[in-house]
């Protein structure tokens, strides 16, 4: 009986012995899979999918702001870079000028003026079979000329590329001098008392 209890004890004992030990075991492995909280921190950041970047550049500090900003700055950089097209200041260049360069002759004793128009100033007076330098045409039939180093404006219909014609007609005390226009057929061509048609000139 005696035996009996005593070897009863032993198994109990052996019992608790082993339970202990399968405890310590139990526990080292629960301390070896706890995770370092720094590198938790790491895997929830990946886990919640943010992007670290750069390890040795963890702020992002050099990443290229032109890439944030879509290089805007560059683009008004650029376009401030053009120089906007001057206003025309002058009628003239507002219509444009085809460039010429030949001599021609005043119809009348005519004023040129500052600008393509006739309600422009008058810079000055030009006389009747005068050459004067064209160099420019105007759209609006106003031909550019220079004149004592000063740049002005005739309308065409008082200019001709050929020296002037001149017809004679009356006698005596009533006898006058015409000159006789280049362009009789042009809707602008000027006729007066001092501007006449020549001869032979039939109407269409």
């Amino acid at each position: 009986m005696k035996n009996k209890k005593l070897l009863f004890m032993i198994t109990i004992l052996g019992l608790v012995v082993l339970l202990s030990g399968c405890n310590i075991l139990s526990g080292d492995n629960g301390e070896n899979e706890t995770e370092d909280p720094q590198e938790s921190e790491n895997g929830e950041d990946n886990g919640n999918g943010e992007d670290n970047g750069d390890p040795e550049d963890p702020k992002g500090e050099n990443e290229d702001p032109g890439n944030e900003t879509g290089n805007g700055e560059n683009d008004e950089h650029s376009e401030g870079g053009e120089e906007e097209p001057e206003e025309p200041e002058t009628l003239a260049e507002e219509l444009g000028i085809e460039e010429i360069n030949k001599v021609m002759y005043t119809l009348v004793d005519i004023s040129y003026r500052e600008d393509a128009t006739a309600e422009a100033e008058a810079l000055g007076e030009i006389e009747l079979e005068e050459p004067v330098k064209a160099t420019g045409l105007v759209a609006n039939d106003w031909i550019r000329i220079e004149k004592d180093e000063k740049e002005g404006f005739i309308h065409q219909a008082f200019l001709s590329e050929e020296s002037v014609e001149k017809l004679t007609w009356g006698s005596g005390q009533m006898e006058e001098e015409m000159v006789v226009i280049p362009n009789p057929e042009d809707l602008d061509a000027v006729v007066n008392k001092k501007l006449s048609l020549p001869p032979d000139y039939a109407p269409e």
